[in-house]
């Protein structure tokens, strides 16, 4: 599958132009950073702005998987077509690595915001602190300290914070100058500045299954220009995925636990369970696995005790015991 097969940006000339000229030292091609095909005629369609690593850029994971519509998106973004990114979809999908696996591509650097209820603001940008020598001196936050270097900000989960607290980074977020009250200091944002926001339930569709999380509104929404909808992978990238993470599974194995997941989910959407068995947790899971047995029967044997200990110890009374019952029934019927 070529670069091309997903659908064209629908300004490719534009999309060109700024891979070319916009920030970033050098570029690179998909084909060489995510391994797609890309045919002579889209290779300038197809550059991306690369940078020198430094001690923020995240460690590259050779299994993680890109999807090409997501990368067409981070490109336009990364480009500077837009400056704020949105990530949504159900937890362990995968938006939060998409973002740091992007990132470890292209040499960027990201600040990592993990977002709470109780977050605040002067904890994002920055606040007066105490010195060792008992002086006072003003500290740059996350925000502050990316707008300057250049940096990815990534506000991980930006629906459990206060809607009044993500309000005060309105002008950071208009890609406009900020001012330091307490020193004075006007800062001014890096052409290289980006902002990634991820979520779950934005569009309020099983909103009840993520406690804490806080409506989000259309005044802030409105400042990501761009999204990206992170979805649970198919069986067949899921597949693969286990496999490049857990190589030592047995194949029927394997196909037994990707097959499983999927069940489990539908189960979720239908409402019948609670949980779900997300991607990040199916590694967890089958690396756990091949760490007790090498052999299939030994892995057949172990596969509940070690989805106990990745996944159902923090599952309550009910859906553990749903959850189970679907997994020794499958058992006896390929046994």
């Amino acid at each position: 599958m070529s670069y091309s097969d997903t659908g064209a940006m629908s300004q490719p000339a534009e999309l060109a132009d700024a891979a070319a000229n916009g920030p970033g030292s050098s570029h690179g091609c998909a084909d060489e950073l995510f391994g797609f095909d890309v045919p002579p005629k889209m290779r300038e369609f197809a550059r991306f702005p690369l940078r020198v690593a430094g001690p923020d850029t995240p460690p590259i994971n050779p299994n993680f998987l890109f999807r090409k519509d997501h990368v067409k998106i981070g490109q336009a973004w990364i480009s500077g077509l837009f400056d704020n990114l949105m990530l949504t979809g159900p937890t362990g999908a995968g938006k939060t690595s998409f973002i740091e696996q992007f990132a470890a591509r292209l040499g960027w650097g990201v600040i990592r915001v993990a977002c709470s209820k109780s977050l605040e603001l002067q904890e994002i940008v920055g606040r007066v602190s105490i010195n060792p020598d008992g002086s006072t001196g003003w500290v740059d936050g996350p925000a502050i300290r990316a707008m300057k270097e250049g940096a990815i900000l990534l506000l991980d989960e930006i629906n459990f914070l206060d809607p009044g607290q993500v309000g005060g980074m309105n002008t950071i977020l208009d890609g406009g100058s900020f001012l330091i009250p307490e020193t004075g200091e006007r800062v001014l944002p890096h052409s290289d500045f980006r902002v990634a926001a991820t979520g779950n339930a934005l569009d309020g569709e099983n909103a009840s299954s993520y406690r804490g999380i806080q409506r989000m509104n259309d005044a802030l929404l409105d400042r990501f220009r761009g999204g990206i909808e992170v979805g649970y992978l198919s069986k067949e990238e899921e597949t693969r995925i286990l496999v490049a993470e857990a190589p030592r599974l047995h194949p029927s194995v394997v196909k037994l636990m990707v097959e499983l997941a999927e069940a489990l989910r539908k189960s979720y959407e239908s409402g019948d369970l609670s949980v779900v068995l997300s991607t990040r947790i199916v590694v967890a899971w089958g690396t756990l696995l091949q760490s007790f047995s090498m052999v299939l029967d030994g892995q057949r044997e172990n596969l509940l005790a070690t989805l106990r200990s990745s996944f159902l110890f923090r599952v309550g009374r009910a859906d553990r015991a749903a959850i189970e019952t679907v997994l020794n029934g499958v058992l006896k019927r390929t046994s």
